[in-house]
């Protein structure tokens, strides 16, 4: 009774009464109301039974409840269309709406951009507060999304923590732009997740049909380029496709495959800039820095590769390599009497973060017989405070062999104090920002001023980086900052020109008195 007295849409019953009368037969899905008030859908076979004149005495009717079949086809054509943390298209649906969008935009005469979006440093907030939080920014990053689009605007969840929008029926680039502004202002907020506060910004890449490419794939990849070029300036921002960034692009890939070779190529060369004890003036130590000596491209800025290094995870080799290469120049140093100069290494925050170091370490130390009290090795402030615990073990490790410690661009990270009293260092380096400002900011005179306080109260030598000035150089020494770099003194020299500089007692921009 359900089926055939009026629960069924009227229309569906109607065509399956007509099609009976007429053809004496009809079958097909029909959809229906239980008692209970829930929707169903049944397989119905209907066919007319006729008597021995011809005329239809009874009607009979087949039918299986198809609900639980239908819904799981349903289900599964959902799981494949859609993202099932986010509810959002995922990128199967997207691709699929992106063609539609172009055909689209092509017979309409109108314009379709495509927006990929990325969460910028969201890997740190799944490690710190763990991936059921993230999951649950994930959904509330869906939801920002969706408040700055339209109905007919596709977002979409690509992967982790990337998306993409399609907008289409734009009459000009400018209202790619508009949507791009809004949604960075969207997350101008913080996004509250249980008890956590999260500060979540996002790199945008666009590229537009038909300006930029006529095809689907090409779209995609130049809204990637563009959004890649965001993360690689700073982030929180946005960018459209232009050639330039293909041309950049190309330009990074010859270099990465060139700096895979560089190595064993033996490219890589060190310079040396000293550091100077304020009070004498004297060269006390050195800072190694690498180059790189392309052969194509000359003398390649570090702010170009060393970034590369990291990325690739080469950074490991090189940094091996450097530190190696350092020592042994200490040690010819060390042979020719300058016993004084101490030699400052940098590591990475991959090379830190290796097991393994302090027993490398201890192998280069070991085979190129430099003294270990004179070998000082750099580490970031954030390098330090990622896991605290496990780098006070380290450090102690590495402070058993008599090496010194220097925690580079003090005061740019996070430090606690508590951890810093912990740490086996024995120098701060202040952060070339506040040396740059601080004979005219106030905010960043008392910033170097704390922080030469600091050093000094726990017993640790305080270098100011940077320094250009004879009046930086002034103020460092009226509050008793201990040493310096920076172009005031020298630039980075290769060593044979740097090891001149030893026995004097520098001035301003390299010169002697």
């Amino acid at each position: 009774d359900n089926v055939f007295c009026g629960r069924g849409k009227s229309d569906e019953l109607v065509d399956a009464w007509y099609a009976v009368d007429r053809y004496g037969r009809w079958q097909g899905e029909i959809s229906g109301k239980r008692k209970n008030g829930k929707d169903y859908m049944v397989w119905l076979s209907l066919s007319a039974a006729k008597d021995e004149k011809g005329n239809i005495d009874n009607y009979i009717a087949v039918f299986n409840d198809v609900t639980e079949i239908k819904e799981a086809k349903n289900q599964i054509q959902r799981l494949a269309n859609f993202d099932s943390l986010t509810e959002l298209p995922n990128r199967t649906l997207f691709q699929d709406r992106l063609a539609q969008g172009i055909a689209q935009a092509e017979r309409s005469n109108t314009s379709l951009c495509l927006l990929r979006i990325d969460l910028d440093r969201f890997k740190t907030f799944n490690d710190t507060l763990g991936h059921g939080v993230g999951d649950m920014l994930l959904k509330k990053v869906a939801g920002r999304l969706s408040n700055v689009t339209r109905d007919i605007d596709t977002v979409a969840r690509m992967s982790g923590d990337e998306f993409a929008i399609l907008l289409p029926n734009l009459s000009a680039s400018v209202d790619a732009a508009n949507v791009a502004r809004k949604l960075l202002s969207e997350f101008e907020n913080p996004i509250q997740v249980d008890e956590h506060e999260a500060f979540v910004t996002v790199s945008i890449g666009g590229s537009v049909y038909p300006d930029d490419a006529l095809m689907a794939d090409e779209l995609v990849k130049q809204a990637g380029s563009a959004m890649n070029h965001v993360k690689e300036s700073g982030r929180n921002s946005f960018k459209f496709y232009t050639q330039d960034l293909d041309s950049a692009a190309f330009e990074q890939l010859i270099m990465e495959n060139s700096l895979r070779r560089a190595l064993e190529r033996e490219e890589f060369v060190l310079f040396y800039q000293p550091q100077i004890n304020i009070k004498t003036g004297k060269v006390i130590g050195v800072e190694a820095l690498i180059r790189w000596n392309h052969p194509e491209l000359g003398m390649v800025s570090p702010a170009k590769f060393i970034p590369m290094l990291e990325d690739t995870g080469l950074i490991i080799p090189v940094g091996e390599w450097v530190l190696e290469e350092a020592c042994k120049q200490c040690r010819l140093w060390h042979k020719k009497k300058f016993t004084s100069i101490r030699m400052a290494v940098n590591l990475s925050p991959r090379q830190f973060s290796q097991e393994g170091l302090p027993g490398e370490v201890a192998r280069i130390v070991r085979e190129t017989k430099i003294d270990p009290r004179m070998l000082e090795l750099e580490i970031t402030e954030s390098s330090l405070m990622s896991n605290p615990d496990q780098c006070v073990r380290m450090l102690s490790d590495l402070k058993e062999m008599e090496i010194s410690f220097a925690i580079d661009d003090f005061g740019t990270g996070y430090s606690s104090l508590s951890y810093l009293t912990r740490f086996p260092v024995d120098t701060l380096k202040i952060d070339r920002s506040f040396v740059m400002g601080m004979t005219e900011d106030p905010n960043d005179a008392a910033l170097a001023v704390a922080i030469i306080s600091i050093g000094h109260s726990l017993n640790m030598r305080v270098l100011a980086e940077g320094v250009e000035t004879p009046e930086q150089l002034a103020f460092l020494s009226e509050h008793q900052c201990d040493e310096t770099q920076g172009f005031l003194f020298s630039r980075p020299l290769p060593a044979e020109e740097v090891e001149q500089l030893f026995d004097k007692k520098l001035g301003v921009s390299g010169t002697t008195h």
